[in-house]
């Protein structure tokens, strides 16, 4: 079986090629994520002087922001009302969408990431760091990637036991 998941990734660099450098060296580097082979597609990457390149990113945040309230409504749905309630939380389902949660609000990378900011490590941007692409946009890239691995066991350090 042959999973496949899209990610927009932010860098610095000096040109594509050098973009698509750091973002294949931060996978091989990545001990969240492990996959088979990662594709970056050119012709859907944009240097920050491109107009798709701001409507693409702000996407990606979005998706990232959905993904997010996505979890917690689930969380929600299961009996989590508030943050005392986290101590009831038994360990499953539940307690892996909450760690989800919290490495998407915390800038871990996860193959539940729609966008990913090298730059920051995180999967939004400061203000401050907004004003740096504006001041220098030539310098900023956001390829599209497409990474895929076997099985979502060999995707993660984590493995599920089998029976």
């Amino acid at each position: 079986m042959d999973l496949s998941n899209k990610h927009y990734i932010l860098t610095k660099a000096r040109d594509y090629q050098a973009a698509k450098e750091n973002v294949l060296k931060f996978y091989k580097k990545s001990m969240l994520i492990n996959y088979d082979h990662i594709e970056v597609h050119e012709n859907l990457s944009y240097v920050a002087t491109d107009l798709e390149f701001l409507p693409t990113l702000e996407k990606g945040v979005l998706e990232n922001n959905q993904t997010i309230s996505k979890f917690i409504d689930e969380l929600k749905e299961s009996g989590i009302a508030s943050i005392d309630d986290l101590l009831e939380l038994q360990q499953g389902y539940h307690s892996k969408l909450l760690h989800i949660v919290t490495h998407l609000l915390d800038g871990f990378i996860s193959i539940d990431s729609a966008f990913y900011n090298l730059v920051e490590d995180s999967h939004f941007l400061t203000p401050s760091f907004k004003e740096q692409i504006v001041a220098s946009p030539s310098q900023y890239w956001l390829l599209r990637i497409t990474a895929s691995f076997k099985s979502s066991e060999s995707a993660s350090l984590i493995h599920v036991g089998t029976t």
